[in-house]
């Protein structure tokens, strides 16, 4: 059974998160951008004013490899690998620092990043070149372009990107409703989670529309999460977006106060068992699911401050 105790509460005059980024459980520790928790009582273990890096790609052996993720109109491209101290926070190394000319124009930063961390404590960058982890020392460049599609997609990464996810059993999990299912222009900003599940024959075993039980999401990947057998949904009481009075045709943010919720819905009957309000009611402007794993999830919250809530499955 789901218990959705509040383990600790976290609560900071600092941002939790950078660009696309997320605050995540690890073993032992609760890692942002840029700070680290203890993971057993939300202690604060250290903080970093960095501005570049900004976006975290994996933690391995206490080192954690990031890099500076930036946009200018439709263009993003990232701008170099660092190592950091999951200890300390402290920069390790980064990449390109033994190199003026690469450092004066970019020429090796410039759209390069990491797409594989090696069990032998190696790192493989996007144009080939394989690093150590420790160190950032090159070690030698490969024939063959590193491929991002090496990486493991998570079950909750399929279903959010609109695939459909096997739950087991013979029973497929699917974004939408029978016969017309999500699609890349309507699931930005909907603020209904629609989902159903079928047999391998195609037979419908089971419909859930989240706004017909008076629960609206922010329409994105840190909405909901699918971690067998739960969907794992942050839900408020009114919808982020709302139709622009003036021009119907757009939506506006929702300015009205929000009280928000975890909705834990078992994929096995389609039914929502587990209802949780955040902050034991507390006003949020805005929610998101941070992280999940077996033992805990993690939520922020932000109005007048920046909250972060750990609670045990």
């Amino acid at each position: 059974m789901v218990d959705l105790t509040v383990r600790w509460q976290y609560r900071a005059s600092h941002s939790l998160t950078q660009y696309y980024g997320n605050v995540e459980l690890l073993p032992g520790r609760v890692l942002g951008q840029w700070f680290c928790l203890e993971r057993s009582t939300g202690q604060l273990l250290w903080h970093q004013n960095f501005t570049a890096p900004n976006t975290v790609f994996a933690v391995r052996d206490d080192v954690i490899i990031a890099s500076e993720t930036r946009s200018d109109g439709p263009r993003t491209a990232n701008f170099g690998i660092y190592g950091i101290s999951l200890i300390n926070g402290k920069v390790i190394w980064r990449d390109g620092d033994k190199d003026f000319l690469g450092n004066l124009f970019g020429l090796n930063l410039l759209g390069e990043t990491a797409v594989e961390v090696r069990d032998n404590g190696e790192v493989v960058t996007q144009s080939g070149r394989v690093l150590d982890l420790k160190t950032g020392n090159n070690i030698r460049k490969e024939k063959t372009r590193a491929d991002r599609d090496i990486l493991p997609i998570n079950p909750g990464e399929k279903l959010y990107g609109l695939k459909a996810v096997d739950c087991g059993r013979g029973k497929i999990l699917k974004l939408g409703t029978p016969g017309q299912p999500e699609n890349k222009d309507s699931w930005n900003f909907s603020t209904n989670l629609c989902l159903f599940q079928e047999d391998k024959g195609g037979e419908i075993v089971w419909e859930f529309q989240l706004e017909k039980r008076g629960y609206f999401i922010e329409g994105n990947y840190f909405s909901y999460r699918y971690r067998p057998p739960f969907v794992w949904a942050i839900a408020s009481d009114k919808p982020l977006y709302i139709p622009d009075p003036q021009h119907p045709k757009y939506l506006v943010f929702n300015q009205e106060p929000k009280a928000y919720f975890i909705l834990v819905l078992d994929t096995n009957s389609g039914e929502i068992v587990k209802t949780v309000p955040l902050g034991g009611g507390e006003v949020f402007n805005s929610c998101r699911l941070e992280s999940i794993d077996d033992s805990n999830i993690l939520v922020s919250g932000t109005n007048y401050q920046n909250t972060l809530l750990c609670f045990d499955i």
